[in-house]
C-alpha cells in the first residue's frame, strides 16, 4: 500500500525448510469454545481492572505444505471485534531458514509476487516492510547480506526480524546491536505482542487488511494475513492462548498492510493459494525448501 510520504514495502523473508514435517493438524469442523484474553487495563476508581474479549474459533482448514509447513485458513469471531478471517503459515525454525528477497522495480505490479516465489522455489510467502513514495525502503532492510535501508526509531517502525547464520530473532528497536553477521533483516511495525501479552495503545478504530510475523519465542514461527481488522483486534487475537493449537505467541510484529497485503502458498498437492494484493511492493517474506 503506497502511502503519501511513506509507502510500505513487504520484504521477502525466504524460509528454507528441510524435510522435517510438523505434526499433522486436523481440520476443525465444529465451533470450538471461546477463549478469553486479557487486554489493556482501564482505570476504574483507584484500582486497575482488566476487560476480556471472548474469541470463538469457527473454522480452521489446515493443509500441509511442502517441507512440513502448514497453512491454516481460519475464522474467528468476537462480540467486540466481529468476524476475523486469517491465513497463517506455520513452520519450525530448526528446519527452516529465513531470508529477505528484494523487489526493486516500482512498476512490477502485484503479479510479480508469484514469479518471485516460483523462481525462488518458495512454498509460501507474504508481503513485508514499508517503503517511501520513491519506492526506497522505509526502515532498515538487509537482503542476502546487502544493506538496502536505514534504521529508523519511531512508534510505528518499532521492531525487526533478523537472521544471523541459522539463528532467527524477532527483536525491538532498543535490542538492535548492529549488522554484524546479519544476512537478512526487515524493520517494520508497530509491535503487536510482547511476552505473550497484547501491546497497549494500538489503534482500535481503523479497519484494514493486515500482515504479520510472529513467534513462540523458541522454534515455532508464523507469517500470515488478516482480511479485515484493527491493530488492536489483531494484537488481542494473536495473544489469545490457543490461537494456534499447542502454541502460545510470545512476540508478533505488524508488517505492511492495506493494499500491499498479499499471501502465496503452494500446497503439497501442487495447487496454489495466490492472493497477490493490489499494489507493487518492495519485498516479500517467504518459505522456501533447502
Amino acid at each position: 500500500m503506497r502511502r503519501p510520504l511513506a509507502a510500505i514495502v513487504p520484504a521477502l523473508l525466504l524460509v528454507a525448510c528441510v524435510h522435517q514435517p510438523l505434526p499433522p493438524v486436523a481440520p476443525v469442523t465444529e465451533p470450538m469454545p471461546s477463549f478469553q484474553q486479557p487486554v489493556k487495563p482501564t482505570k476504574a476508581g483507584s484500582g486497575t481492572t482488566f476487560i476480556t474479549i471472548p474469541w470463538r474459533l469457527h473454522s480452521d482448514r489446515s493443509q500441509a505444505l511442502a517441507s512440513g509447513a502448514v497453512l491454516h485458513e481460519m475464522r474467528f469471531t468476537s462480540l467486540d471485534v466481529g468476524d476475523v478471517e486469517l491465513c497463517v503459515i506455520g513452520f519450525d525454525s530448526r528446519s527452516c531458514a529465513l531470508r529477505v528477497l528484494d523487489q526493486p522495480h516500482p512498476y512490477a505490479g502485484s503479479s510479480a509476487m508469484r514469479g518471485l516465489m516460483v523462481n525462488a522455489g518458495a512454498i509460501a510467502g507474504v508481503n513485508g516492510g514499508y517503503f517511501h513514495s520513491d519506492f526506497s525502503p522505509l526502515g532498515h532492510l538487509v537482503a542476502n547480506g546487502q544493506k538496502l535501508g536505514s534504521l529508523v526509531r519511531t512508534s510505528l517502525v518499532s521492531g525487526m526480524i533478523q537472521v544471523v547464520g541459522q539463528s532467527h530473532a524477532l527483536i525491538w528497536n532498543n535490542e538492535y546491536q548492529g549488522d554484524s553477521g546479519i544476512t537478512d533483516l526487515i524493520q517494520c511495525g508497530p509491535r503487536l505482542v510482547d511476552g505473550g501479552q497484547p501491546i497497549a495503545g494500538l489503534n482500535e478504530t481503523k479497519i484494514s487488511a493486515r500482515t504479520f510475523v510472529a513467534t513462540d519465542g523458541a522454534h515455532q514461527w508464523f507469517i500470515g494475513v488478516v482480511r479485515s481488522t484493527t491493530l488492536r483486534g489483531l494484537s488481542d487475537l494473536l495473544a489469545t492462548p490457543g490461537f494456534i493449537q499447542g502454541t502460545r505467541i510470545h512476540r508478533a510484529l505488524n508488517l505492511d498492510g492495506g493494499r500491499s497485503t498479499a499471501i502465496y502458498a503452494r500446497r503439497s498437492d501442487g495447487s496454489e493459494l495466490d492472493d497477490a494484493g493490489w499494489s507493487t511492493v518492495r519485498n516479500y517474506l517467504a518459505v522456501v525448501p533447502k
